[in-house]
């Protein structure tokens, strides 16, 4: 840089010095490109990929800070689709997830399968992750293309401390995919019993609250 390098020189694959410290979590290098003019949003045109998209996907939570500050785009999305937001969920970067909701992403965004960031969090057992989306307004009842949302894809995975909680915030345990699977049935299917059980009862509790209702207005 001192002998007047290009800070936004790309390698064979497309990736700039500046992606490659974001990926790798390298502060001081990071602060110099920048100073050097080194575009925070450099896009890799093969995989849309940006630096702070690689900082969040490695849960770097100081490079994300720096990135956004130098006025990296929060919403930004891979070729897939894939935001900022998803990738740190995914990963179960919950201090990611909070500081990208504090720079403006959206906590509802999707991919282009309409997988949210809170089903990613469920899906990988981590709860503080959907937690802190839910708690930012995401819909934690949102389904994905096939119509599954955050409570069937822990069921699947068999978190069951994540069904418990996602039962608790409101999550619908009798919802049903676009195959007319539930939670318990994709529980069930995949040997999770105790999970399965647990969302029966919740579904179970549910019928009977409606039932009540019903009862009391006729």
């Amino acid at each position: 840089l001192a002998s007047g390098s290009d800070p936004n020189a790309v390698d064979a694959q497309g990736h700039t010095v500046l992606m490659w410290a974001a990926q790798g979590g390298h502060i001081p290098l990071i602060n110099r490109l920048l100073a050097a003019g080194a575009a925070p949003s450099a896009v890799v045109e093969s995989t849309g990929f940006t630096p702070l998209l690689a900082a969040a996907r490695a849960g770097h939570l100081k490079v994300v800070e720096r990135l956004l500050e130098a006025g990296a785009e929060p919403g930004a999305a891979d070729a897939d689709g894939i935001s900022v937001m998803l990738w740190a969920a995914r990963r179960g970067h919950a201090r990611v997830v909070d500081r990208l909701l504090s720079g403006g992403a959206d906590p509802g965004s999707k991919d282009a399968n309409g997988v949210t960031a809170s089903m990613g969090g469920a899906r990988g057992g981590h709860w503080p992750v959907s937690q802190e989306l839910v708690d930012a307004g995401a819909d934690l009842n949102a389904a994905d293309a096939d119509g599954g949302g955050a409570l069937l894809w822990a069921a699947r995975k068999g978190w069951l401390p994540v069904v418990e909680k996602l039962l608790e915030a409101g999550a619908l345990p009798q919802a049903t995919d676009r195959f007319g699977s539930t939670a318990e049935g994709a529980a069930t299917k995949a040997g999770h019993l105790l999970v399965a059980a647990r969302l029966r009862q919740a579904a179970e509790r549910l019928s009977q609250q409606s039932d009540d209702g019903d009862a009391a207005l006729a």
